[in-house]
């Protein structure tokens, strides 16, 4: 509980956390907050943002639901949320060790005990009585969260509690900051990872270097869902067409945030697709060259499949069919047909010499 230093609002704000969805959490909230178990105990399918009136004032409150998306130790089990296994990150990190002379490009190999976890976080934000309730999160996260909220004094929505602001409504606000702020280290592990990729595959093209470019792009596009629901959240958020929050133009800073995250997986996602054209490009480069050959061959065949054709008619009166050295021609011609159509070829397929001559001036051309 926090008590607003600001004399005119002299209301104690509570929050209270509750880390699971289950039968005994949804019992406590209808029999101490009037809240519907539906509302609580529904997964979510994409962000909300709900002002459901209650049987009086106080009971009027402010649903925000989003999915928390971060990077958590291995060593830490039962936690609730979808879990995402990166030990394929691993596998890029162990090939670009593999040469003495590269370096790999991440810079924290801790990340790579990490797992991705996606939590479904409810908001119930009573502004009547300044009551936050979270559901659904990691308590112990959210505490940290919550004790680094009043410490740190650098932010604009953080800053709110030396004006007298300090309340239930900017919590709910720097709750969702930090939130946001967690998606940073995602997006930093799977950047190092499409740079890995990208090395690999100019060193040694495989077929397995798209698949993992694919991986990241998966993780990516959820990123990118993320960042688009929480930017709903936001906007909604700032209307406050309810008068729910204190200080809407809080959320500024958290919109820009949501912008910074789309344009960082953006760019992480045009990256990996320049991996995989570029792969495309190397395959259709061998089967061009591997196209070049067999019509080099077929070109040079045709001269002595015509002479072996000719020769191979045996008719009565047939020039050159009864000369003793009829069998040293025509290999002789094979030979110089054949050679004539390598030359050929060879001269066909060279790529145009560039012109020596300087362009024209502009004045010579008028």
């Amino acid at each position: 509980q926090t008590e607003s230093e600001n004399p005119n609002r002299n209301k104690v704000s509570k929050w209270y956390l509750f880390s699971r969805r289950d039968e005994v959490t949804a019992r406590v909230l209808k029999q101490c907050f009037n809240l519907h178990d539906t509302r609580i105990s529904n997964p979510l399918t994409r962000a909300k943002v709900e002002f459901v009136s209650g049987a009086t004032r106080r009971g009027d409150h402010l649903l925000v639901g989003v999915h928390d998306y971060r990077l958590q130790e291995n060593e830490r089990d039962g936690v609730e949320g979808y879990i995402d296994d990166i030990s394929w990150v691993q596998e890029i990190y162990s090939d670009l060790l593999s040469a003495p002379d590269d370096q790999a490009p991440f810079e924290d190999s801790g990340l790579l005990t990490q797992r991705l976890v996606a939590h479904e976080v409810l908001f119930v934000y009573f502004p009547a009585t300044s009551t936050l309730i979270t559901i659904g999160a990691d308590s112990t996260y959210m505490v940290l969260c919550g004790r680094a909220i009043m410490l740190n004094q650098d932010s604009q929505v953080r800053t709110a509690n030396a004006r007298g602001e300090v309340g239930a409504g900017t919590l709910l606000l720097v709750l969702l900051d930090s939130f946001m702020d967690s998606v940073f280290p995602v997006l930093t592990l799977l950047g190092d990872a499409v740079d890995g990729i990208a090395r690999l595959s100019v060193r040694r093209p495989e077929a397995r270097h798209v698949v993992l470019a694919k991986r990241v792009k998966q993780q990516l596009h959820k990123i990118l869902k993320h960042a688009w629901q929480f930017r709903f959240v936001f906007l909604e958020l700032q209307q406050d067409f309810h008068g729910c929050v204190g200080r809407p133009a809080l959320t500024e800073s958290l919109i820009r945030s949501t912008k910074l995250i789309q344009l960082e997986a953006q760019t992480h996602l045009d990256y990996c697709q320049s991996v995989q054209d570029f792969h495309l490009n190397r395959l259709q480069e061998r089967l061009n060259r591997t196209l070049q050959t067999l019509t080099g061959v077929s070109v040079v065949a045709i001269p002595a499949q015509l002479l072996t054709g000719y020769f191979g008619m045996n008719f009565e009166g047939m020039w050159l069919l009864h000369w003793e050295h009829g069998h040293a021609f025509f290999w002789a011609a094979v030979a110089t047909c054949t050679a004539g159509c390598a030359v050929w070829f060879r001269r066909a397929m060279r790529p145009p010499a560039p012109d020596p001559r300087p362009p024209p001036s502009r004045s010579a051309r008028r």
